[in-house]
């Protein structure tokens, strides 16, 4: 049953879900409070990637901006 919850649960905060559950469970409760770890992980894995792709993104408005500044044809900076 538990797993199926964690499985097909649709709870909006999964991480206070999975933390309310362990407290409530001796038995799985260092099993369900590694997998709130690893779901708090995945959020920062994917803070991380987004940060990246925003940081990569700024860059290369960068260098088309000092392209065109310089003479660059806009139909040629792609």
């Amino acid at each position: 049953m538990m797993n199926y919850l964690i499985q097909e649960g649709n709870a909006t905060n999964p991480m206070q879900f999975i933390t309310e559950i362990a407290k409530q469970s001796e038995k799985h409760g260092a099993y369900l409070m590694t997998m709130a770890q690893q779901i708090e992980e995945i959020g920062i894995q994917k803070s991380m990637k987004k940060g990246i792709e925003e940081r990569e993104k700024q860059a290369s408005l960068k260098i088309v901006r000092h392209l065109l500044e310089n003479g660059m044809e806009s139909q040629s900076v792609r």
